[in-house]
């Protein structure tokens, strides 16, 4: 029996926090036919990284996740997370033939009375390209 087609999201932003718009954005990447079953959004928690990490520490951790990763049937994977694991492991997943992503927004700056405020609005994906 044939996995459940997924939507990964490897970061520290549970989907359950996206806007209505970004969630919508995500499940559209995955075209899929009329009548198939609804895709699920399944949050992976990016890790920790140590800042002592050595570039071989961190390349066993990115093929760790991506192997980690196989128990699920998808393409689309959102990776955002600490910049040199998410380059191992974009590179990872792209040897895979897996389609990485990344949110782009657009940073709102509000000041009132010294304080400066930033929003960030979600506003597409962006393809990873290595």
């Amino acid at each position: 029996m044939e996995k459940e087609l997924v939507l990964i999201n490897l970061s520290n932003h549970p989907s359950a926090n996206w806007d209505e718009e970004q969630k919508r954005e995500f499940l559209h990447l995955e075209l899929t036919p009329p009548g198939s079953p609804e895709l699920k959004i399944i949050d992976v928690p990016f890790p920790n990284v140590d800042p002592n990490a050595t570039l071989l520490d961190i390349m066993h951790i990115a093929i760790e996740i991506v192997k980690e990763l196989e128990k699920y049937n998808y393409r689309f994977i959102m990776v955002q997370g600490e910049h040199t694991l998410t380059y191992q492991i974009v590179k990872e997943l792209v040897a895979y033939r897996k389609k990485p992503v990344a949110a782009t927004t657009q940073r709102i700056v509000t000041e009132k009375d010294g304080v400066k405020t930033s929003i960030f609005k979600f506003v597409k994906f962006r393809q990873y390209n290595l």
